[in-house]
């Protein structure tokens, strides 16, 4: 399916022991999964099993440095929940909150096809690569410590009781 999102298109693919095939979607809380699964398809290829809390805290560094390779342009359209531990995707938390604390060992399939953002976006490809370089190897405390930054768009949604704006995490300062 090719969803329109603003001039940019995502086109969500099926992955079938990471051979992609095209098949046709209608919710966009898919994409968020979708996205996961494509953090985990690298996170395997490089045997580096995450936990559920550090899908997520990577997911935010993505989320964010995607809007700021398209100009504050969401491919995530689904709002981040600031939490305790940082910024959550709901849909993402219940897909895989089955692993508990523990690695997750498998894409979340639905409908019996697991989805993946097409390597055809990229700018989510970019995006996704460089947070990986840039966060793989530091632990979820760290990951969540650093979501947690003064003035930051968790601590605003945090204090506000909202969820966290594209704007306001277009705006946040990088942590590098």
């Amino acid at each position: 399916m090719v969803i329109k999102l603003g001039e940019y298109y995502l086109t969500i693919m099926r992955s079938d022991k990471y051979q992609k095939i095209r098949r046709e979607r209608k919710v966009m809380a898919d994409v968020s999964v979708a996205a996961a699964n494509s953090l985990l398809e690298l996170s395997f290829a490089d045997d580096k099993y995450i936990s559920p809390l550090k899908l997520q805290k990577l997911l935010y560094f993505v989320h964010k440095e995607y809007l700021k390779r398209t100009n504050g342009e969401a491919l995530i359209t689904e709002r981040f929940d600031a939490w305790d531990y940082g910024p959550v995707l709901p849909t993402v938390y219940r897909a895989f909150k089955t692993f508990g604390s523990s690695s997750i060992t498998k894409l979340m399939a639905e409908d019996g096809e697991v989805y993946v953002i097409s390597e055809k976006n990229r700018d989510f490809e970019a995006a996704l690569e460089d947070v990986w370089k840039r966060y793989s190897d530091l632990t979820a405390q760290t990951l969540v410590d650093m979501t947690h930054m003064s003035g930051g768009a968790w601590e605003k949604a945090r204090r506000d009781k909202v969820s966290l704006s594209n704007d306001d995490i277009f705006r946040e300062d990088d942590w590098d």
